[in-house]
């Protein structure tokens, strides 16, 4: 199986050999940049950080020989679906969302990501998903290539083997893998319908994990991980403080801070 970039430094080696131009690199590294930001602490069901799946997804379009926008899509592909913007939503894609996604790759690339989460097809094992695929084949090409890449990223490196629960993407793979390969020779994709078909041969041949690398039953997808620097708790805060105002000089800069915002407001208010 070929090997795909999980590091942004791998994808970017790989576009240089292609010789990509700097417009382009230039356009996968701004959406990695993004990527850095909205998957901060997810980690997958394999426990990798979240952001070398994404990676591994714009890699394995751009061994295919997807052009940079295709690729910087692939870097983004589902985050209006999984993604963290700080705003608490869930699976939505409102205005303020689409906005910073353009001011970081623009319009183009932005216009793919949002398609793909109006469209894209989520692996399932019912009869239903060859239809859906098929359908997104003759109806949206660009999607279907990420659909495609997505599926084939979860078998790099056994990945899906390692999710604590990976019956949902196996189950789909061991009923459609042929028809997945089929479905990207058809579109002209030889190498994403090679990577396919590797990926799903290795993840079957492979006679199982070990008990002591086996992650626990609720991994199924990607989960947040907080710095403990970030979990923030009350008696922390109060001991900080304490730790603070017991220094000798702790009163009066507290004081003189204190006083510097009251003067502040003083002078701010309307006459």
């Amino acid at each position: 199986m070929e090997v795909f970039a999980q590091t942004n430094l791998q994808l970017y080696n790989q576009l240089r050999r292609q010789g990509r131009s700097d417009e382009e690199l230039r356009l996968v590294r701004a959406a990695y940049e993004l990527a850095c930001v909205v998957y901060s602490g997810y980690f997958g069901p394999d426990r990798r950080p979240f952001v070398t799946h994404v990676v591994g997804v714009a890699s394995i379009l751009a061994s295919a020989g997807q052009p940079a926008q295709i690729v910087a899509a692939g870097a983004l592909h589902n985050v209006y679906g999984n993604a963290d913007f700080g705003d608490g939503l869930s699976k939505a894609a409102p205005e303020r969302r689409r906005r910073r996604v353009r001011a970081a790759v623009g319009p183009e690339v932005e216009d793919i990501v949002y398609r793909f989460h109006l469209h894209r097809v989520a692996p399932a094992a019912d009869a239903g998903y060859r239809h859906r695929l098929e359908r997104l084949a003759q109806t949206d090409m660009q999607v279907l290539l990420l659909d495609l890449a997505d599926m084939a990223e979860k078998h790099v490196d056994l990945g899906v083997l390692y999710y604590g629960d990976g019956a949902w993407v196996q189950d789909a793979t061991h009923r459609h893998g042929e028809f997945l390969v089929a479905v990207a020779r058809r579109v002209g994709q030889p190498a994403l319908a090679t990577a396919i078909e590797s990926g799903i041969a290795q993840v079957a041949a492979d006679p199982g994990l070990s008990p002591a690398l086996r992650a626990p039953k609720e991994r199924k997808h990607r989960t947040l991980v907080v710095p403990q620097s970030c979990r923030r708790r009350l008696w922390p805060i109060v001991a900080e403080g304490w730790v603070w105002l017991s220094r000798p000089s702790g009163w009066p800069r507290t004081f003189r801070r204190l006083k510097g915002r009251f003067t502040k407001m003083a002078w701010s208010r309307p006459i």
